[in-house]
């Protein structure tokens, strides 16, 4: 048996498995002449082959009939089947730990336990995501779906941690960021160019492949750049995070009412997250969950047999002790700086400029910034006055560090 955490959220589905396996897909299907194509590959069809496309079968997972028939597919509950076999097929009798959203009811986590056990796949144990991504200064966590955000709120008491309630915002899901920055581009080439990547399918193919890849590079940066083939050539549009906010400001309206009781350290960023934090200035320094960590503190938890699958229920609580077994992580051995990794274990001088940041071995005296780790206590040696910093909590791989506008992530090299 091969255990394995299977996280459902249809942004990006993950399975992480105990030998090394660690897939992501997201919750795009769509039907072709042999079967029920899911992921990456049914993503770009999405806007050229619309009939024959889905991709809120994990959103309204359910037994009902389809509106618009399929050839391979009855139900919302084949299509995230077909998902579930192609995400689990190369891991060798797997014993799936399910992590889910706060948001899928009972009958949707119904349906979804007999899909796994008829992978086939045996379950190890239920547990609510949020309860395995924060650690504990974490009050509330925002995952991103495709057609919503879920706030899960958290509730501390003694020894205990516990999902307390949780709220769905139907209007700001990754579907709709992408449509309005879609709409957008198109408004600007329009009027630079004379150019609609909307009014042809194969035209908006092309830019909604592009969006992902910009949000993406948005996240670390504060502006991308979408290029397209045109008949007139290629042409470009530069999007910055100030574009995003503008954009996304009437979407983002209740997200940010729900979150205004919390300061950036008390909010974690599940998956989907970091596209808020790109145009979310409230966000921007809130910690990102690392999916590898809440693998790690899954395995351990059923190990412990603190998750059993006799009887099987939905974990919804979990002692502190317990949940914080890893939550303080891998410890960052690297500050990784365009494609270049260098050592923490010793202090390193950064330079905020112009063109990006420059880093140094050893304490430079006219340096912006001087840090190193021991072990995951990241040691400011010294911060120049005025100089925009974000400094992550601890030195724990995955996190980032901000140097101005400029992102750097901590990493973990072994076997080097």
């Amino acid at each position: 048996m091969t255990l394995a955490l299977l996280h459902i959220n249809d942004h990006c589905l993950r399975v992480i498995a105990e030998n090394g396996e660690n897939r992501a897909e997201t919750g795009f299907c769509y039907s072709d002449d042999h079967g029920l194509v899911s992921g990456s590959a049914a993503y770009e069809t999405a806007w050229t082959k619309p009939h024959l496309s889905n991709n809120r079968f994990w959103h309204e997972l359910n037994q009902k009939p389809l509106s618009r028939k399929l050839k391979y597919a009855r139900h919302h509950a084949d299509m995230a089947y077909a998902q579930l076999c192609r995400m689990l097929s190369s891991i060798s009798s797997p014993q799936v730990l399910l992590s889910v959203p706060a948001s899928l009811d009972n009958e949707q986590l119904s349906i979804l336990l007999g899909l796994i056990k008829a992978v086939p796949a045996e379950i190890c144990g239920v547990i609510d995501g949020a309860l395995l991504a924060a650690g504990p200064e974490h009050q509330l966590v925002l995952e991103m779906q495709l057609h919503q955000t879920v706030l899960t709120q958290l509730e501390k008491t003694g020894e205990s941690i516990k999902i307390s309630t949780h709220k769905k915002i139907p209007k700001l899901g990754v579907s709709a960021i992408y449509r309005e920055v879609a709409m957008h581009v198109s408004e600007r080439l329009i009027t630079s160019n004379r150019h609609d990547p909307l009014y042809l399918p194969e035209n908006q193919q092309q830019l909604y492949n592009a969006i992902p890849k910009a949000l993406s590079q948005m996240e670390r940066n504060s502006e991308a750049i979408i290029s397209l083939d045109t008949p007139a050539g290629v042409l470009a549009v530069k999007l910055s995070n100030d574009d995003l906010t503008k954009i996304l400001d009437p979407l983002s309206k209740e997200l940010y009412q729900g979150i205004k009781e919390y300061s950036p350290d008390e909010v974690l960023l599940g998956s989907g997250g970091g596209i808020v934090a790109a145009f979310g200035k409230p966000l921007a320094n809130s910690n990102r969950a690392n999916f590898d960590l809440m693998a790690q503190k899954g395995f351990s938890l059923v190990q412990s047999e603190t998750i059993s699958p006799i009887p099987l229920k939905r974990i919804v609580s979990l002692r502190s002790a317990k949940s914080e077994i890893i939550a303080v992580g891998r410890a960052a051995t690297h500050l990784v700086n365009e494609g270049r990794a260098w050592r923490l274990d010793k202090p390193l001088s950064l330079w905020l400029m112009n063109t990006g940041v420059e880093i140094a071995r050893g304490e430079m005296s006219d340096s912006d910034l001087i840090i190193h780790a021991e072990g995951v206590n990241l040691k400011t040696l010294y911060k120049k006055e005025h100089t925009p910093i974000g400094l992550p909590k601890d030195a724990i791989s995955g996190a980032w560090l901000e140097v101005g506008k400029y992102k750097l992530q901590l990493i973990d090299i072994h076997d080097a």
